[in-house]
């Protein structure tokens, strides 16, 4: 159910990233446009699947804020 919202969301023009810490989110991360998995104690089978990796949620944020337009720079200058 969580891919088919991340579809949804996608079909409408949005820009989506999803986060997801376990085997069940690995539809939803490869649908979203940036997927980040949470390695944790539900296994590796989220961060395998995802465009990154972190180790905490905390990392997420920083990840956002700062590396997206950096590499969103980077890609376009």
């Amino acid at each position: 159910q969580r891919a088919l919202l991340v579809e949804l969301l996608r079909s409408s023009g949005l820009r989506v990233a999803a986060v997801g810490d376990g085997g069940n989110d690995v539809a939803m991360l490869q649908a979203a446009h940036v997927g980040l998995g949470l390695r944790g104690q539900e296994g590796a089978m989220a961060a395998l699947a995802a465009d990154w990796a972190c180790d905490e949620f905390r990392e997420i944020a920083p990840l956002l804020l700062l590396d997206g337009p950096h590499a969103l720079y980077r890609l376009t200058f």
